[in-house]
């Protein structure tokens, strides 16, 4: 498969996904908490949030999305020229996750991209970097990948009903369904300290609650102010749907526009870079209109955001979502606390979870050396 430049059209041609094997209500989290529940389904609009079982991590997550956009679409394996992966979950300073992923393109070792990290804005660079790639003259005529893959652990109690973790994986290349309407592209980046992981917190956080919530405030509506296009609906970052919903109010856009992309969110909680993406995925379900356009902003602590409109240009669509979600098995607050406060094991450590849903698990970790297996 090659195409030429003529083709022209870059951007999203198919996109998958994967949740979570587990879910925690929120009602449940607050009384937990000795909190009212109106706190977190109306204070935060969320429902539910997810974790992972101790068989998945960011890297499994990112397997199975891959894996069934490869599926979905049909794609060789041979037809892949770039992945480009987006987290900030990596436990190891040297090994890029996207290393990991080589496992599903056997025989075809000349697939460029590596990682990217900076905090929830991760994926979007990694989207960036390929969206570049594929327009410029280093293009060898082959597809992209774009993987967004997280899992978002706390072991403070506050930002606890926040917890979610998930991949997204999206096929791009020309003739897309989903491109970046040209001058729309807008960046607001600083030095910030309201989110943080030291190594010697690992897997936690540190986190400035009121602070990260001023930037994101603060970083929507500087990208805003240089956006020069209409649009018909609005896809966020969203570490709660609440927050969101703030942002448009502050710029004079409807709620409404934003309703429709936060099925996922509100029900799985913040999966950090592939939080705006589940977003995406949210409002794809929806009968969106060719022609149509959607107004993209994407953040992470730190602090680096960028804003963009993606106009629909052929049909695209994710199916099953509701499905996915009452798939997953439901927790208590304590195991949650549990499972999340934890230090995972980078050493040695062989999982004691069942698998729930079809994907990639991990087998073992031995010596440092991850190996994953395929669950049918």
């Amino acid at each position: 498969m090659t195409w030429n430049k003529d083709d022209s059209n870059f951007g999203i041609i198919g996109i998958e996904y994967q949740l979570p094997s587990l879910v925690v209500d929120e009602v449940d989290l607050a009384k937990y908490l000795n909190w009212e529940p109106e706190k977190l389904t109306i204070g935060l609009e969320l429902l539910e949030c997810g974790t992972v079982i101790d068989c998945e991590d960011s890297i499994s997550l990112a397997l199975s999305a891959v894996d069934r956009l490869m599926k979905k679409y049909n794609i060789d394996v041979n037809s892949v020229g770039r992945i480009d992966v987006g987290t900030e979950s990596n436990h190891d300073s040297s090994k890029a996750f996207k290393t990991y992923l080589m496992n599903l393109f056997p025989g075809n070792n000349s697939i460029c991209g590596l990682d990217t990290t900076n905090a929830c804005y991760g994926g979007t660079a990694a989207f960036l970097n390929a969206i570049a790639w594929l327009e410029s003259s280093l293009w060898d005529g082959r597809y992209a990948i774009v993987v967004a893959t997280d899992v978002a652990l706390y072991k403070d109690l506050p930002p606890l009903p926040t917890t979610g973790a998930g991949a997204v994986a999206m096929l791009l290349g020309p003739t897309a369904a989903l491109k970046i309407k040209r001058g729309t592209l807008s960046h607001h980046f600083a030095n910030t300290f309201d989110f943080m992981k030291p190594k010697t917190l690992y897997p936690h956080s540190f986190l400035d609650g009121k602070v990260s919530v001023q930037i994101y405030l603060e970083a929507f509506q500087k990208c805003y102010e240089k956006l020069n296009s209409s649009y018909d609906y609005m896809v966020f970052h969203t570490p709660y749907p609440k927050l969101t919903k703030k942002a448009a109010v502050l710029v004079g856009a409807s709620p409404d526009k934003i309703e429709k992309s936060l099925e996922i969110p509100r029900r799985n909680g913040n999966s950090y870079t592939a939080s705006a993406y589940m977003a995406l995925v949210s409002l794809l379900s929806n009968n969106i209109a060719i022609g149509e356009k959607i107004l993209f902003f994407s953040l992470g602590s730190g602090l680096a955001s960028s804003l963009f409109v993606l106009e629909k240009c052929g049909e695209i669509s994710t199916v099953d979502i509701k499905e996915r979600l009452d798939l997953r098995k439901k927790i208590s607050p304590e195991e949650l606390v549990q499972r999340t406060s934890r230090i995972p094991e980078l050493e040695n450590f062989v999982p004691s979870d069942t698998p729930i849903f079809n994907g990639w698990y991990l087998k073992e970790i031995n010596n440092y050396k991850r190996t994953y297996f395929k669950y049918e």
